[in-house]
């Protein structure tokens, strides 16, 4: 029984509860009852006391006592059939009277709960619990608020269950659930920006076969971990002594591999957000060319580790440019990598091209910026007449590649460079020529070449890879203004358009390097 009132079993003490005898088919018959509601046979067993026992039973010493249990169906008084219909209590009868039906009062007998205890050792197990009376309502109401709490809380295991296998599955497919901004095979249908039609290479169609997308991921993931390059190493040893750098720069080797691209949503960002900007200067009458330095596994494929031949994919910037020729991207990897020819345009221990590589890179742009009309058709690439190596400063020191070899190769200039005025971010001037390396960390700067290509002024917003753009593009604009692009792991951007009203070039000019491809305008890179 439930609470306090545990009942023990009269029949396993011995004991048998009064009316029994009354429940008894055959019995005699009862004594008559006197005045006081007592029999005569009552009244001759609380005369002698030691003809019968005190009550053993714990139920006989509570009745006797005058305890009442609700619920109890050996103590409970007599209630309405239609008190237990609303409880859901079993009916029963009066208690039996003397000379009462017992056959009927046996019918509606209760049966006593099974015991569970053992040896003494186990209790009876609890029974249903019974409310009565005001609060009865709201049990039933409430009683099964804890089943409802826990099919919930079942529901809601499942559902945290498959989120997070998906978690797991793109973590394991990842770069693959991102899929790439244009089918593998296609091209998109996209017009090619008016003045580069004809100034650059058509984008080439996506190649079918992806190391890492479909069924070939598993394979090509497998050769990428057991190679560690996430593994917390800076850089990666390719081939002949040329160092690249690891996953440590924004993604940089899973970028170079195609295992890291833009999603389509990423590139609908990237996209909407350049070309915007574009529409918004051709308003103004200022175009603009987006120059990407080619990162340098890009260019030399051939060095990077053996491991990778069979996984390297397409890039961000193969899907880029198929995907949206429209935009005003001017492509100069064929041209920086045919320059290969005469020398190298990155080094080994650098992840930067050399002067010479800037120098490929502007030559290879020069005939896009002609085709924006009449005032450009002067820009071009200064004429060298060979490429000298310099000593050159390893990037990779700390981590141990710290013997750079003379392996900077510089333009040698076939005529003599103009004089520049340099007015750096303090507003001091400094007289040079137009081939001085103009540092990103001077930035913003401004320069003004006497006789320069053209009268033209050019903002140009930049990276470290403008280094080595800078002799060029000093030759080519009589000003130019020269800023950081800001480009950012938190989705920042320059204010392009705004700045371009303020001092109204000629031209912009966004050059960025490759890997940067992993940031996308007002989203947070991962």
């Amino acid at each position: 029984m439930n609470g306090p009132w545990k009942q023990t079993d009269d029949a396993e003490q011995g004991n048998t509860p009064d009316h029994a005898e009354a429940m008894t088919p055959g019995a005699a018959a009862p004594e008559a009852v006197g005045v006081s509601g007592t029999t005569d046979a009552e009244e001759a067993v609380r005369g002698s006391a030691t003809s019968s026992p005190a009550p053993t039973s714990r139920r006989e010493r509570r009745r006797s006592e005058g305890h009442h249990r609700p619920g109890d169906p050996e103590l409970e008084p007599q209630r309405s059939r239609s008190t237990y219909q609303s409880t859901g209590a079993v009916p029963r009868l009066p208690q039996p009277t003397p000379g009462g039906n017992a056959e009927r009062e046996a019918a509606y007998a209760v049966p006593e709960p099974p015991r569970t205890d053992v040896g003494g050792g186990l209790r009876e197990a609890p029974g249903e619990l019974h409310v009565h009376g005001p609060l009865r309502r709201f049990w039933e109401r409430i009683k099964l608020v804890p089943l409802i709490i826990l099919v919930l809380c079942v529901i809601a295991a499942v559902v945290a269950g498959i989120m997070r296998q998906g978690d797991l599955n793109a973590a394991l497919s990842g770069r693959q659930a991102a899929v790439p901004p244009i089918a593998p095979g296609a091209v998109a249908s996209a017009e090619a920006y008016p003045s580069f039609a004809e100034c650059q290479p058509a984008p080439e169609p996506i190649p079918a076969e992806q190391p890492w997308q479909g069924a070939a991921f598993a394979e090509s993931e497998a050769i990428f971990t057991e190679n560690n390059v996430s593994g917390g190493e800076r850089v990666i040893e390719g081939q002949d002594g040329w160092v690249f750098w690891s996953d440590y720069q924004w993604k940089n080797f899973s970028q170079a591999l195609g295992r890291r691209t833009l999603s389509q949503e990423e590139m609908d960002a990237w996209y909407t957000h350049y070309k915007g900007v574009a529409d918004e200067l051709e308003a103004e009458g200022i175009p603009i060319v987006i120059l990407i330095a080619p990162g340098k596994w890009d260019v030399y494929r051939d060095k990077l580790p053996t491991w990778t031949k069979d996984i390297q994919g397409s890039t961000t910037f193969d899907y880029l440019r198929a995907a949206h020729p429209d935009l005003p991207i001017i492509d100069v990897r064929e041209g920086v990598r045919a320059a290969r020819d005469k020398a190298d345009t990155y080094e080994p221990l650098n992840s930067h091209w050399t002067n010479y590589g800037g120098w490929a890179a502007w030559k290879t742009a020069a005939p896009c910026i002609q085709s924006l009309g009449e005032g450009f058709r002067h820009v071009e690439a200064p004429a060298i007449t060979s490429v000298k190596n310099e000593m050159s400063n390893s990037e990779f020191a700390q981590d141990g590649y710290s013997e750079a070899p003379k392996d900077a190769t510089t333009p040698v200039w076939a005529e003599k460079p103009s004089p520049m005025t340099v007015i750096g971010k303090d507003g001091q001037e400094k007289q040079t020529t137009s081939d001085y390396p103009a540092d990103m960390l001077e930035a913003p700067l401004t320069t003004h070449t006497e006789h320069a290509q053209t009268d033209l002024t050019a903002l140009i917003y930049r990276d470290s890879f403008g280094t080595a753009l800078a002799p060029s593009w000093q030759a080519s604009f009589a000003t130019t203004l020269q800023r950081s692009h800001g480009i950012s792991s938190d989705g920042s951007t320059p204010d392009i358009v705004a700045e371009a009203k303020q001092h109204k070039p000629d031209i912009v000019i966004l050059e960025f390097t490759e890997r940067y491809l992993h940031f996308v305008p007002g989203q947070p890179a991962q």
